[in-house]
């Protein structure tokens, strides 16, 4: 199962035990820096997907346009950015 799927299996089930396990995530993956930034812009994007689930529409589309920019950063302003 992807990262997005467990996101979408556990906010259905319990968004507070989403939001709790994405926010420690984050510093964790912001911590090891470079190496882990294609971590943290999945973080981003699950966090955003589990606030989209929540009805927190904006908070949701500040998380995925973070994840999108950290994606761009790493991979270039030609890569592909897919989020569902």
């Amino acid at each position: 199962m992807g990262n997005l799927e467990s996101a979408d299996t556990v906010a259905a089930n319990n968004l507070e035990k989403a939001t709790d396990y994405f926010n420690r995530a984050i510093p964790i993956r912001i911590a090891h820096g470079d190496t882990a930034n294609s971590l943290l812009a999945n973080s981003y994007l699950c966090m955003s997907r589990v606030h989209f689930l929540a009805g927190e529409y904006e908070k949701s589309s500040a998380l995925l346009g973070q994840s999108e920019a950290l994606y761009y950063r790493i991979s270039g302003a030609d890569a592909h950015f897919f989020a569902q």
